[in-house]
């Protein structure tokens, strides 16, 4: 007869390899993105990924701008709209990683839940 220790040991020992083999499975990168795009912010992203890159050769000339600028005047101008293009491109970058993190998280959460329901159908057909 075995203790409990011991059994519960064992159910620790094989829901840690059933973890493990989920964790195996997940993607990476790529599936990660591809979640936050099908998601339910997908066209959010879509419009996000457009202005990036519509606003990346516009911070470029303004780059450019700005150091071609030959008065001082002109490269505070230059310079203010060149740092006002960069903060807004990574604010959107920052708004895309944090989407598909979301989404990412909203995923395994859901799969979470999926496996503590099997795992207590399971246990609910089990005699004790």
């Amino acid at each position: 007869m075995t203790s409990i220790d011991d059994r519960i040991k064992e159910e620790l020992e094989r829901d840690s390899a059933e973890i493990d083999k989920m964790l195996k499975d997940d993607g990476g990168l790529s599936s990660m993105i591809r979640a936050g795009y099908r998601g339910s912010m997908g066209g959010w992203m879509k419009l996000v990924i457009g202005m990036e890159i519509v606003l990346m050769p516009v911070w470029g000339w303004l780059v450019y701008r700005f150091a071609v600028a030959g008065s001082v005047d002109d490269r505070v101008w230059w310079g203010i709209w060149m740092a006002l293009s960069g903060i807004t491109l990574m604010l959107l970058e920052l708004w895309l990683w944090l989407e598909v993190h979301r989404a990412s998280t909203r995923r395994e959460i859901k799969r979470i839940e999926l496996a503590i329901a099997e795992l207590a159908s399971s246990l609910r057909g089990k005699p004790d």
